[in-house]
């Protein structure tokens, strides 16, 4: 992976600099996306589980969405992180060992919502954002 984004960005040259690092008002609900994600990567190693493994693809999916919005703001308005937010508001980090298998199917029920579903389908149309996802296969 360090290599396709060391290929991706000339370091030489500083390219890397340029990319903005933008805030936003729900800081919190990204980094409670991005500790799932953690938490669902680390434990794909050591699961084999099919489910599993597309819950892992969509939770990721889902946090390119957002990074997608963020950064096209100008150019879409889906408003993905809100509605995550008010999906993911009663799930916590905080102990996710201990309630991990209801923290699973929490998540995977939430993937499956009709409106994210949508949301995420109309972001992957935004024609910058299908030039980024090319632009990375190429990689």
């Amino acid at each position: 992976m360090n290599k396709k984004v060391y290929n991706l960005y000339d370091f030489r040259s500083n390219q890397i600099a340029n990319i903005p690092i933008i805030e936003t008002p729900n800081q919190e609900a990204i980094q409670k996306i991005a500790e799932f994600l953690i938490y669902i990567l680390s434990k794909r190693k050591i699961t084999s589980n099919d489910a599993f493994q597309k819950l892992s693809f969509k939770v990721s999916e889902l946090l390119n969405c957002i990074i997608y919005e963020i950064y096209l703001n100008n150019k879409m308005s889906f408003n993905l992180l809100n509605l995550v937010e008010e999906k993911m508001a009663h799930l916590s980090t905080k102990h996710l060992s201990k309630e991990e298998n209801k923290l699973e199917k929490e998540l995977e029920e939430i993937m499956k919502d009709r409106e994210l579903v949508s949301t995420i389908i109309k972001i992957d149309q935004v024609s910058d954002v299908k030039k980024i996802k090319n632009d990375l296969k190429q990689i």
